[in-house]
């Protein structure tokens, strides 16, 4: 197999063109790799959050949203007694 080994500097313009939302494709030409190497470094290399920190984000975004509701409907509340005290 040539050239079958990524070097730092492979490694680095891989993360480089992550960043500046290249394709595979186009990483794999800068780099002069075949596009299945960069997609295994990539694959191989990419941080996963850990799924219990995904969960509590998930539980909070719906929290936040309950809270809204429940402000939106008192607050609806509060206007229909304000409207009923003036009439």
């Amino acid at each position: 197999m040539k050239n079958s080994h990524l070097t730092l500097d492979d490694r680095k313009k891989i993360q480089e063109g992550l960043e500046k939302e290249l394709s595979r494709t186009e990483i794999a030409k800068n780099i002069n790799k075949d596009i299945s190497t960069v997609a295994k470094e990539i694959k191989n290399r990419r941080k996963l959050k850990p799924r219990i920190l995904l969960i509590i984000q998930l539980l909070a975004l719906n929290l936040n949203n309950v809270v809204y509701v429940m402000e939106n409907a008192l607050n609806m509340k509060k206007l229909n007694v304000q409207e009923e005290i003036e009439k």
